[in-house]
């Protein structure tokens, strides 16, 4: 309705200046491509037309009409109210000093499509008062049905009620949160971080901030997650602490933590938003603030397997410190991570456990001929027989980090069948094509990774027949000398 409402009035405004972008060829371009190619391309049209006039010596009042039918678009298609706000207050601001009676209808859609904009806010009275300023000039314009509608909704937004025509901009992020969501099931990051941004709402709207807090927070561990696996790590941090400072009081990383008032009511937004802010910040090596969200998130976690995840991200960061008090720490609450997971009969759990156990008792052997092979391989079987079933880990990377350890070792057979797996796994995805295209990048690291060990192990494990020839020097390989058929029948 409404951006019909700005074509009708396009339609009389008088031809643009030549050295300009033409607005009413912009419109009419704009609508073509909403038929060919759809909303994007729609309001990216726009916005780069705006751009161009800018750069071309300013913006005159007849784009007015541009800002107000983007306005529209920015809210109704993208949902995006906050956007939609700032442009029809940009577009107020170009046409404000032309006193022509099409500015002056320019200004009442501008007006009117503002009034939207701020009851999606929850700016009520805002709303209100925009909309009353509108409806004159909309009855001059169009017809009384059309203003007294307008005056109808002034007063709803009045009493504080949204309208038929509107959307709660909280609503609105929460189903721009469910996408993402979406998006990281199907490792697609990139789709990912860019939802999570569009979901983050100003604190200053009228909202209330209870749940503007609460989109926020989970904003902000989508985009700290989304940045952590696209390996933008510094970035994710900025993230994810952006989101713990609107959420805790200042002084929250060195003194007592305080949650700001009001609390947020989503309490999963905040213990996914402190464990990738641990995760992150162990793999920046900044272990104090590691240690910060891990204290904070640990008395939030209850017995399960959320819990677990967090444990098992705890000891990590342990262990990458490589002291001798924080390896007895980790050892001991691995153990009582263990306990709790056998107490609860997760066997799943359990399992993972023990392989990380084992997995970590190799890494400290003295030597190769010191890992104590059996036991990572016994672990590893019996992971991969009830974890991935239950969904708790990727078995290629299971497979990858057993058979990276195993393959410097005389466990060659086990090295090569875990490794075989796993390359197998990565070689399929691949084939498949199904991961999007920053997926893809990261897939084929693993991928090269994992045929580097297979390759290993195969060069060791040929490299101990007859037909080998190793020269006795470090860093040389070996030749494999091998009969063929066309040499034996000379």
């Amino acid at each position: 309705m409404r951006l019909a409402l700005a074509l009708s009035l396009c339609l009389v405004l008088p031809a643009a200046a030549q050295d300009l972008p033409d607005p009413l060829s912009v419109v009419e371009e704009g609508f073509e491509l909403y038929q060919s190619d759809g909303e994007t391309a729609f309001i990216a049209h726009f916005s780069a037309a705006i751009r161009q006039a800018r750069l071309a010596g300013g913006l005159t009042s007849d784009w007015g009409i541009v800002y107000a039918m983007l306005t529209d678009a920015v809210r109704n298609m993208q949902q995006n109210p906050a956007y939609a706000l700032r442009l029809a207050d940009e577009g107020l601001a170009v046409v404000a000093a032309d006193p022509s009676p099409e500015a002056g209808q320019t200004r009442a859609l501008l007006e009117t499509s503002r009034a939207y904009a701020l009851a999606d806010l929850g700016r009520f009275e805002e709303a209100a008062e925009a909309a009353v300023l509108a409806a004159p000039s909309l009855r001059l314009m169009f017809d009384d049905a059309m203003a007294d509608e307008l005056e109808g909704y002034a007063a709803e937004w009045r009493a504080g009620r949204l309208t038929e025509f509107n959307a709660s901009a909280v609503d609105l992020a929460d189903k721009v949160l469910a996408e993402a969501r979406a998006a990281r099931e199907n490792r697609d990051f990139g789709t990912m971080l860019a939802l999570a941004a569009r979901a983050q709402l100003p604190e200053d709207t009228g909202l209330p901030l209870v749940e503007v807090r609460r989109v926020n927070a989970t904003a902000a561990a989508l985009m700290g997650n989304a940045l952590f696996n696209l390996g933008r790590d510094a970035e994710a941090l900025g993230a994810l602490t952006r989101g713990a400072d609107a959420l805790l009081e200042p002084g929250w990383r060195d003194g007592t933590a305080r949650w700001r008032e009001p609390q947020t009511g989503d309490a999963q937004a905040i213990r996914d938003l402190l464990l990738w802010l641990g995760r992150t910040a162990n793999r920046l090596e900044d272990f104090a603030l590691a240690d910060r969200a891990f204290d904070l998130l640990d008395p939030m976690t209850e017995p399960g397997r959320y819990r677990t995840t967090f444990q098992l991200n705890r000891i990590f960061t342990l262990w990458a410190r490589w002291t001798d008090d924080a390896e007895r720490d980790a050892a001991a609450l691995l153990l009582r991570a263990l306990a709790e997971a056998e107490a609860r009969g997760d066997a799943a759990d359990a399992a993972l456990l023990r392989w990380y156990s084992a997995r970590r008792a190799a890494d400290l052997a003295p030597d190769w001929a010191s890992v104590a092979t059996q036991d990572l391989i016994a672990a590893a079987d019996a992971a991969l027989s009830v974890t991935v079933p239950a969904g708790r880990i990727e078995p290629e990377y299971l497979q990858a980090e057993t058979a990276a350890m195993l393959v410097h070792t005389d466990a060659l057979d086990a090295a090569l069948r875990f490794s075989r797996a796993a390359f197998g796994i990565r070689s399929d995805r691949l084939a498949a094509g199904r991961d999007n295209a920053i997926g893809l990048a990261g897939l084929r690291r693993a991928a090269r990774a994992e045929a580097e060990t297979l390759l290993i192990g195969l060069h060791r494990l040929d490299s101990a027949s007859d037909a080998a020839w190793c020269p006795d020097r470090p860093g040389a390989g070996c030749v494999m000398i091998r009969e063929s058929a066309q040499h034996s029948n000379r």
